[in-house]
């Protein structure tokens, strides 16, 4: 049996159930952790906030996660499509959030009428709350450059929010425009992030835990990506018992 070495949190669902006991059992993990020098990381397909602003939401719910431990999908999306274009164009429907991170891995987010009919990479999708049709217009235009379509999450609400829509309803108008679908999604459950959040933490795969619930199980992503999974339902205690056999 493979003893643990690190941790890859991916329970979104626990954010939208709000449920206070697996709050209070996810605090006495993470203490765990601290305790044992595992290093862990945060996977949330939240894109309407950045990692800092969802890390203090998850202080105020008791989970005391130090700054850089939080990783979303639009961090995610960014860097893959940075390294496979750097300094790629981009239009954008998804949120402020959404932008800076694409800006900060060094992407030009294209929004002015002149350029979006001539000048586009990617079409990137995500929670969009100023989401209209002239938007989906401007997006068909960049559509008939061949710009390709990438898809921050397909969430049908935000996790942890009063049923904003998520990233699934934006993606979902193209493709019914496109009649095609995302060369590429990034929210989990993904094994592709699994592996880059692995590799990140220079931990072997077989070492490296993913701690799911059963409301957006990873199970699969995580056996494709060669992973231990630990798949929780209403009892987090589990995961307490869990992690003290194998640390």
């Amino acid at each position: 049996m493979n003893k643990v070495q690190g941790v890859i949190f991916d329970v979104d669902p626990v954010l939208t159930a709000g449920d206070p006991v697996c709050f209070t059992a996810l605090a006495r993990a993470l203490d765990l952790l601290k305790e044992r020098n595992i290093p862990f990381r945060w996977l949330t397909n939240d894109s309407l906030r950045e990692p800092e602003e969802i890390s203090e939401a998850l202080r105020a719910r008791g989970l005391l996660l130090d700054r850089g431990t939080v990783r979303t999908a639009a961090s995610y999306v960014a860097r893959r499509i940075s390294e496979k274009t750097p300094r790629a164009t981009v239009f954008l429907l998804g949120s402020d959030a959404a932008r800076a991170v694409l800006e900060d891995c060094g992407l030009r987010v294209i929004d002015e009428p002149a350029e979006i009919g001539y000048l586009c990479d990617y079409i990137v999708t995500g929670a969009f709350p100023a989401f209209s049709h002239r938007a989906l217009a401007e997006a068909l235009r960049c559509h008939q450059l061949d710009a390709a379509l990438v898809a921050i999450e397909r969430e049908p609400t935000v996790p942890g929010s009063d049923g904003q829509p998520g990233g699934g309803p934006t993606t979902a108008a193209l493709e019914a425009m496109f009649r095609r679908g995302p060369v590429f999604t990034g929210g989990m459950p993904s094994s592709d992030w699994l592996q880059n959040v692995a590799e990140e933490l220079n931990i072997p795969g077989a070492q490296c835990l993913v701690v799911g619930d059963v409301r957006r199980s990873p199970e699969e992503a995580a056996r494709t990506a060669g992973m231990p999974v630990l798949v929780m339902g209403t009892d987090y205690d589990r995961l307490v018992s869990y992690l003290k056999e194998r640390l």
